[in-house]
């Protein structure tokens, strides 16, 4: 069996929750009832305007995408985004919001936020109240000064949860050298291009977008050994340093497994997964992380 030796970076377990998302907690409310800096999908729908210049809506379950709640994270709020049910056409309105600078985002309908550092994470915790086979779906852009797109992420939920729990996925950053200027939030109860079901509810609280602080290329004579790389049953990893913990996720950011151990090696059985790329956040006894992305091919 051949040996892989691959290059990663040790981060030292420290991040910067970076204040950049306004009202990332959702604790202020504008006088008119409305969440400060974030803008919910609003509906009206018109059907016709009669001969009397009167325009007739649709029938709706409700107005309003999202409610403030109660049943927060930490703080005192959350907001929860719920579908809509149009009765006169018989479908769904996914229940949608986006974060602005601007403090009545409501109003102006602004979409984007400044950044003040280069984030490399994007997380937050939610409850998901799953009606049929909806997916939850949260995404960020990062552009430069320039407006151009420089990274993104994306955080698909396909499970209910009744439980808060944390969502985070990496950055991928397709720029480089460029520095991070604006982002465009979005989350919605459903993920582009599917199907969404009334009833449906998102409870989401706390978003971030983190910096990871003390990166350093770790030398050869402490790197991590792992192999083979593709696999389609199992993963052999080997580290100069005593591994704590693995974290497995998928590429939308999703653990998929939590292992414990106190070992220099480990055998990873892969054999259940879905064929793609997946992340190992590998925790070290020295108080680094090291992260290898491995392909998994059956």
């Amino acid at each position: 069996m051949k040996l892989i030796t691959t290059i990663f970076f040790a981060l030292f377990i420290s991040t910067i929750a970076l204040a950049q998302i306004p009202n990332s907690s959702f604790e202020n409310i504008l006088s008119g009832g409305h969440t400060s800096n974030w803008n919910p999908q609003q509906l009206a729908i018109i059907v016709f305007i009669d001969s009397n210049g009167v325009a007739h809506h649709d029938s709706l379950s409700s107005t309003s995408t999202y409610f403030i709640s109660n049943d927060a994270h930490t703080g005192t709020k959350a907001i929860q985004l719920n579908n809509i049910f149009d009765y006169t056409a018989s479908s769904t309105f996914v229940g949608q919001m986006t974060v602005a600078d601007d403090t009545d985002a409501y109003s102006s309908f602004a979409n984007s936020i400044t950044l003040t550092q280069q984030p490399d994470e994007f997380s937050f915790y939610y409850k998901f109240n799953q009606v049929g086979n909806d997916t939850a779906f949260a995404h960020v852009d990062i552009f430069d000064s320039l407006g151009m797109l420089i990274g993104d992420a994306t955080i698909l939920i396909p499970n209910a949860a009744s439980t808060y729990t944390k969502a985070s996925a990496n950055i991928n950053y397709t720029v480089s050298g460029s520095k991070a200027k604006l982002a465009m939030i979005e989350v919605a109860t459903a993920a582009p291009n599917t199907q969404a079901h009334f009833r449906t509810t998102f409870l989401v609280d706390d978003f971030s977008l983190n910096r990871t602080t003390g990166v350093n290329e770790i030398s050869a004579d402490n790197s991590v050994q792992l192999f083979p790389n593709p696999s389609s049953s199992k993963i052999y990893i080997q580290s100069n340093s005593s591994i704590n913990k693995i974290e497995i996720s998928n590429s939308v950011g999703q653990l998929v497994r939590n292992i414990s151990l106190n070992n220099h090696q480990t055998t990873i059985d892969v054999s259940n997964f879905d064929n793609g790329i997946y992340f190992l956040k590998i925790f070290n006894a020295d108080k680094s992380i090291a992260i290898q992305k491995i392909s998994v091919c059956k």
